[in-house]
């Protein structure tokens, strides 16, 4: 699993340096997305877990994020990733 967490987020860091503003590109998630993750924040809160930031892609988009901590948006961090198979 944790192979695949590291695979995922090598490719998402692959994806985002080829972009000219060194970002990804932005899409508009759904309603029942939007339900779906405000359910996960609320369950990770109740946790034991500690995150720092979740996102969630779609052909290349990001249809949610969320940071949990301050300015990791701009420093380095480890991150991994899961998806479905």
């Amino acid at each position: 699993m944790k192979r695949l967490m590291l695979l995922l987020s090598v490719c998402i860091l692959a994806f985002a340096c080829q972009q000219q503003n060194g970002l990804l590109p932005r899409g508009k998630a759904s309603t029942d997305l939007d339900n779906a993750f405000e359910a996960y924040l609320k369950a990770v809160a109740g946790s034991s877990e500690d995150l720092h930031s979740v996102m969630v892609l779609q052909h290349g988009n990001v249809l949610e994020e969320k940071l949990f901590v301050p300015d990791t948006a701009h420093g380095r961090s480890c991150q991994n990733g899961i998806m479905p198979s």
